[in-house]
């Protein structure tokens, strides 16, 4: 979300978040569903495969051993590989919080 959109959706939501029947806990939260990460919206691809871009997660069925699910972050320069999961759960997790860490150091709060 750029500058102009984040003040844009604060100046269209200052009633609702700067509401004296608040706390300000609840005002903090309302701004941070605002500028914060958003939820990673998963498509099913061919075979068993899912993605929510820029992720992938590709299952690997091996006889006679446990399925893997394995997780990359597609790049310009190739797939980076992130790790194997027992579920797709549990990949779908571990790129939330990958999406959600990438979104905080690439956020500018406190005026820095």
């Amino acid at each position: 979300m750029t500058k102009p959109a984040i003040l844009e959706a604060l100046t269209a939501k200052m009633e609702e978040i700067w509401n004296d029947d608040l706390s300000f806990e609840d005002q903090a939260a309302a701004v941070l569903e605002l500028v914060g990460p958003r939820k990673l919206v998963w498509a099913k691809i061919h075979w068993e495969n899912y993605t929510s871009r820029p992720y992938l997660i590709n299952i690997m069925h091996w006889p006679d051993t446990p399925t893997d699910h394995k997780l990359y972050i597609e790049k310009d320069d190739g797939d980076n590989f992130l790790g194997n999961f027992p579920t797709i759960e549990a990949a779908q997790a571990a790129a939330q919080a990958h999406a959600d860490a990438a979104h905080w150091a690439n956020t500018k709060i406190g005026g820095e």
